[in-house]
């Protein structure tokens, strides 16, 4: 179900990743990332994949009580090291909202900058930058 969402994502930032590789044809990346999707989403129905995590019964107010722990888990993961480009939290509870409802839900939140950023963070703790700038306060 995330597949939608993480394809342009990941296939932006990933030169070796273009979607041209695939073999769904398309006059320039973006209508050869849209066939892909489509390719997919063909074959998520035809195998009896729902479109939406709603579809399956998934109570909303559960989804959204649980929504930040599994985002959070998520950024933890040791495999999104690996992606391209290291996901910001907010893109993937963005990614997780836009499977549960089937559409964009929210506008992504921009990226903490150096006034986020306290004196005593971690360079590698972004969380610390990340939920201070998501609640409106500079610094610790």
């Amino acid at each position: 179900m995330v597949c939608e969402q993480i394809l342009p994502w990941r296939l932006d930032v990933c030169p070796h990743g273009r979607s041209g590789r695939v073999g769904h044809g398309g006059k320039n990346d973006k209508e050869k990332l849209e066939n892909l999707i489509k390719a997919i989403n063909q074959l998520k129905e035809r195998v009896g994949i729902k479109k939406t995590i709603k579809d399956y019964g998934i109570d909303e107010k559960y989804f959204l009580d649980t929504l930040d722990e599994m985002t959070e888990n998520a950024f933890d993961d040791q495999c999104t090291g690996a992606n391209p480009r290291y996901p910001l939290m907010s893109e993937i509870k963005q990614m997780y909202l836009n499977a549960y409802y089937g559409k964009k839900h929210f506008e992504e939140k921009p990226m903490p900058t150096e006034a986020d950023i306290a004196e005593g963070d971690s360079a590698h703790n972004f969380k610390q930058a990340y939920r201070r700038a998501e609640n409106g306060k500079n610094k610790a």
